[in-house]
């Protein structure tokens, strides 16, 4: 069971459920913080669900309860056919 840090509190049902499951499933050596905010290279805050720290890297993970047909890519994510830029 990977190692839960909370800084802030889950915001939903969705985030809820999405940190039990990181907890349970990554190997016991991960390290994970969850709703910390950070701070841009502009000094903006952005909210980060959950940065996991594991054997071969750091990973930032942004949780959504959508339900459909998700597609990611580095600049965009579309749901269901309808794109939203990433921030």
């Amino acid at each position: 069971m990977a190692r839960q840090i909370k800084i802030g509190e889950p915001l939903n049902d969705s985030e809820r459920w999405a940190f039990s499951l990181l907890a349970s499933e990554l190997p016991d050596d991960y390290l994970f913080f969850t709703n910390l905010e950070l701070l841009s290279q502009i000094g903006q805050p952005f909210e980060v669900d959950a940065l996991v720290i594991g054997q071969y890297g750091i990973y930032v993970v942004d949780v959504k309860g959508y339900v459909g047909q998700l597609e990611v890519d580095a600049n965009v994510w579309s749901l269901d056919g309808h794109h939203q830029a990433s921030h």
